[in-house]
Parts: C-alpha cells; sequence; structure tokens
C-alpha cells in the first residue's frame, strides 16, 4: 500500500509539474498574441490616421511637400514638424522581424527610408554582401552620415527620392 501511495504522489507531481510547464506555455503565447495583436492594431490605426490626415493636408494645401519639412529625433522616435510621428521605437521589433524575413536570401538588401535606423541596423546583424539605403530628407540623411552609416564598408547610401534614383538601383535579393 505504501508502494502504491509513493507512486501516485510521484503520478501527482509529475502532472502538476506538466500543468504548471502547460500553463507558462499558454500564457506565453497568449502574451506573444496579444502584443502581435495590439502592434498590428497599432500599425493598422496609425496607417489609417496617417492617410486620413495626408489627404486632408492634400486638399487644404497641395504644395505640401514632406521633404521640405523639419524633424526632429529623440531617443525613441522621429516627428515631423507637426509632432506627428514618422517612425517610433515600439515599431522595432516588426522591423527586425521584417529585416530578418529580407535577408534570408542573404546578398544585396535595399531598404527604401532610413527613418531611425531600425531595420537597416537589423539587416546588418545578417552581414548582407551590400546593403543599399534610399533616403530622400536631408536631415534624416545628414543624420545617417553623422551617425556613422556612409562608413560602414558593406553600406552604399543614395541620396533622394526613390523614384529619381532608379537609375542608379541594381538588382538585390531582399527588398524593404
Amino acid at each position: 500500500m505504501s508502494r502504491l501511495c509513493s507512486t501516485l504522489t510521484c503520478i501527482g507531481t509529475c502532472l502538476q509539474l506538466e500543468v504548471s510547464v502547460l500553463l507558462s506555455y499558454f500564457v506565453r503565447v497568449i502574451l506573444e498574441v496579444h502584443f502581435v495583436y495590439f502592434t498590428l492594431l497599432g500599425i493598422r490605426s496609425e496607417l489609417v490616421l496617417g492617410t486620413i490626415a495626408r489627404k486632408e493636408k492634400k486638399n487644404n494645401d497641395s504644395g505640401y511637400d514632406y521633404l521640405e519639412d523639419r524633424v526632429s529625433f529623440s531617443e525613441d522616435k522621429v516627428m515631423d514638424s507637426e509632432s506627428k510621428a514618422v517612425m517610433m521605437a515600439w515599431e522595432k521589433p516588426l522591423m527586425e522581424a521584417h529585416a530578418k524575413a529580407v535577408c534570408s536570401g542573404g546578398g544585396h538588401v535595399l531598404n527604401i527610408g532610413f527613418g531611425m535606423g531600425l531595420v537597416d541596423t537589423a539587416i546588418q546583424q545578417y552581414s548582407p554582401v551590400k546593403h543599399t539605403i534610399v533616403e530622400a530628407h536631408p536631415e534624416v540623411y545628414e543624420r545617417m552620415l553623422r551617425t556613422g552609416w556612409g562608413e560602414k564598408e558593406n553600406v552604399k547610401i543614395i541620396f533622394g527620392r526613390w523614384q529619381d534614383v532608379l537609375s542608379e538601383l541594381e538588382t538585390y535579393d531582399g527588398n524593404c
């Protein structure tokens, strides 16, 4: 009888451990789904609100040109002159996932728009043979140069709007 009780106690302990591990796993999955959902919700909201704002801006001021607008940089965001976010640090996990997908082909990678450099920093972790960045905003371009991006051996920076520099672009294995 003692042996049976000991065996049942052992089984009970094992079941508790397995339940504990399963609960831990499910909590982790729920948190990841929650993060992805709210990240996507935030992106969707930002896209919708940005589209509405651009449409209103276009209707009110057809001469608006973002490239002539001043931007301000802080540790966690790039803002335009109207204090609207151009890029924010919360986008980093998304940019890292994007870089992983884009760099899976290896070789030569193209990015249009540097912003805070989140995706470009992530791309560099995969050591591409060549990493081309097209940046059109003069202040962002100057900041890139000041922070050493122009000195990286495998980085080629092209200043201008992508539509205007097509002739300078090559063939790429990954594009973002």
